[in-house]
């Protein structure tokens, strides 16, 4: 405020004093205007753009400025007065004082001139051009042209060419330093997917993968499953002479555990210490979400979306200030930054005519309308605020020099329509087919006393507009966790499912193909309870319902074998709580029944991992320096995958570790002793008689 009325006063001393002094100033042409301001300051900021550069930050450019080699004088004005080629030129002839003159807009240095002395201008303005992104801001543009003038002309000749090349004349360009709103909500939305997919991705997969290596692949051949009504045993009939087992021994079956005796479960507290242990998934999603949703704010840390500075009280009122302060001395104030639509004749004129009209006062303020300004662009905010400073009625007048519209409001004065809406066109708006740089304001205003003089009489006052200024942006971004976040929360659920599915699909598809192509079904190593008890009863039923259908020779020593195994199977596999053992077990001779039934009988399976099916009917020629087998050398009976490459099988024990299948209970460990025998130990734990 002080150094608007320093200028003010400056202006009104050199050009006398009282509204003739007034009228001459107002008349002056804008490099005259600007460069009395410069006498004053050579550091001169406008107070047109508040809302982007406020006044307050004068002291800053004089700051970069004092850093100079040479004298300096800068011009920060609205982006309208900047493709002038001349206005540094004439400035300079004005004020008569050689130095370097840098002119800034809204987006940074625009231009800067050399006059008499020695300054690398044009290389500095193409330094500050390139080497920043648009939303830099004036004051950052500054400081890099500062700098490049301090570093020297040959410094500054060698980075300008550089940046010439690397961005002069193509599409790229420096990332910006500030995200909008928009970026901000892309931002929130991709922390909500990441926050929730990626944690939950790694939960699914795990629990699939884990679940896969436990349940094992499909099944070799497609297997169809009947039960009988109640799920009860097979139906078919034993051969004749043999006996089936009794319900005493299959209810003594189900009261036998691992080690021989019921299970004990362990704490509830150590069991799911290690049920986290055994899903290493869970600690891993769990870190990850705390990772992601710590290190997002860091990542996105940014908190403004603008260089611009909040501005005070004072840098809103300026303008509004020095135009009322202007209409005070006289009816007409032209903006000292813009280009002046009125020479001396024209001023004239028009004063005398505002005078001349009886009915009132009439205010003109030729100022332009700015979407950075106090109000927004809005002339009717700003002519309330003018009308409120002045506390005066009247006719307010606004015409902008920049775009030529034309707008009247009436306060309190008993004219009809009180102008707002009602002006005739071609006074509001300039001809489009005409190209007079000034607009024609002059005739144009002329025009308008006219139209003013033949308005009819209203029986009431008008009431002009009463709009209150828009409210200040501050520029903070909304938080990380806002907006888009929590629509990005269900994005990465849906993203974390289609994930699993697309595994999942891969995985069937995968084993589809190889089965089809005849590739060794891998048996799992470490099976879990469940798998075993799906599987031993898909088996068992599968034989049973094949057993039952009609055979040519029902006497023959195929079905009496079938027969054998199914029985022993049913024991086995009958209890609601059969150990894990004794669904190994009878799984294993569900599936030699299969085999006997289609043909294949075998008496021995793998000794290292009976899941695994019949052993190998002769050991394959060492290699050297290797015994047969490996480290399952010592056994007599091995299929020819453990000859390679063991896989021992272990099994669920009830405290959660796994055993070596050879140390459960049952008759499971008599498999080593070939299938006839697993069928007698079957019988002898079931207590058959």
């Amino acid at each position: 405020m002080a150094a608007v009325l320093a200028v003010a006063g400056l202006l009104f001393g050199l050009l006398g004093a009282g509204p003739a002094a007034a009228q001459d100033s107002d008349s002056a042409p804008q490099s005259e205007r600007l460069a009395a301001a410069l006498r004053v300051n050579p550091v001169y900021i406008t107070d047109q753009l508040p809302r982007r550069v406020p006044r307050s930050t004068a002291p800053e450019f004089a700051a970069q400025a004092r850093r100079m080699p040479v004298p300096t004088y800068v011009l920060l004005l609205p982006d309208q007065n900047l493709g002038s080629d001349t206005l540094l030129g004439t400035v300079h002839d004005r004020l008569g004082r050689d130095g370097l003159y840098v002119l800034i807009g809204t987006l940074g240095v625009a231009d800067a001139r050399a006059f008499g002395v020695t300054a690398p201008a044009e290389d500095a303005t193409a330094i500050a051009l390139y080497a920043l992104p648009y939303d830099a801001g004036p004051l950052r543009s500054f400081q890099e042209f500062t700098d490049a003038i301090v570093s020297g002309p040959r410094k500054a000749a060698a980075r300008a060419e550089q940046l010439r090349k690397k961005y002069g004349g193509s599409d790229r360009e420096v990332h910006a330093f500030y995200p909008d709103p928009v970026d901000r909500e892309n931002q929130g939305f991709v922390t909500g997917m990441a926050l929730l997919g990626v944690p939950l991705s790694v939960l699914l997969l795990g629990w699939f993968v884990r679940r896969r290596l436990t349940a094992g692949p499909l099944p070799d051949r497609p297997v169809q499953l009947t039960k009988s009504a109640g799920g009860k045993a097979p139906t078919g009939k034993p051969p004749a002479g043999r006996k089936s087992g009794s319900a005493k021994g299959t209810s003594a079956a189900a009261g036998k555990g691992l080690a021989g005796g019921a299970p004990s479960g362990a704490a509830p507290g150590r069991r799911f210490g290690r049920g986290l242990l055994r899903r290493p998934e869970l600690g891993a999603a769990v870190l990850l979400a705390v990772l992601i949703g710590v290190g997002a704010p860091q990542l996105f840390d940014q908190t403004r979306d603008s260089a611009a500075a909040p501005p005070t009280k004072a840098d809103l009122t300026a303008r509004v200030d020095r135009v009322a302060a202007g209409l005070r001395q006289a009816p007409v104030y032209t903006d000292p930054e813009s280009p002046n639509p009125l020479d001396a004749a024209g001023l004239a004129g028009l004063e005398r005519r505002i005078a001349a009209f009886t009915p009132g006062p009439v205010r003109i303020a030729v100022v332009p309308q700015l979407s950075d300004d106090e109000s927004g662009g809005d002339s009717e905010v700003f002519v309330t605020a003018l009308h409120q400073r002045l506390g005066k009625d009247g006719v307010y007048v606004i015409a902008d020099p920049m775009t030529g519209i034309i707008d009247a409001f009436d306060y309190g004065l008993r004219l009809k329509d009180g102008f707002s809406y009602s002006l005739p066109t071609a006074i509001s708006y300039d001809d489009p087919s005409d190209t007079a740089a000034d607009h024609r304001l002059g005739e144009r205003l002329d025009q308008l006393m006219t139209y003013f003089d033949g308005v009819p009489k209203a029986d009431t006052p008008a009431q002009g507009p009463d709009r209150p200024a828009p409210p200040v942006d501050d520029n903070r971004l909304p938080g990380l966790y806002h907006g888009d976040f929590w629509p990005g929360l269900l994005v990465g659920a849906l993203g974390a499912g289609l994930l699993l599915g697309l595994t999942a699909l891969c995985w069937v598809t995968g084993a589809v193909v190889r089965r089809r192509r005849h590739a060794p079904v891998r048996t799992p190593v470490r099976p879990s309870a469940a798998y075993l008890q799906r599987t031993a009863r898909q088996e068992v039923e599968a034989l049973s319902g094949a057993f039952s259908q009609p055979s040519a020779d029902p006497a023959a020593p195929s079905r009496t074998r079938v027969w054998n195994c199914l029985d022993a199977a049913v024991l086995l596999s009958s209890p609601q709580d059969a150990s894990p053992a004794d669904l190994t077990a009878a799984l294993v001779l569900a599936r030699a029944g299969r085999a006997a039934l289609a043909g294949g009988d075998y008496r021995f399976v793998c000794e290292i991992n009976p899941l695994h099916g019949p052993a190998a009917t002769s050991p394959p020629p060492p290699r050297s320096g290797r015994r047969p087998g490996g480290s399952g050398s010592g056994r007599r009976h091995l299929c020819a995958a453990c000859r390679v490459t063991p896989h021992p099988l272990t099994l669920p024990a009830p405290d959660g570790s796994r055993i070596p299948y050879e140390q459960a209970g049952g008759p499971l460990p008599a498999i080593t002793a070939g299938i006839d025998r697993l069928i007698e130990r079957t019988r002898e734990y079931a207590s058959v008689q």
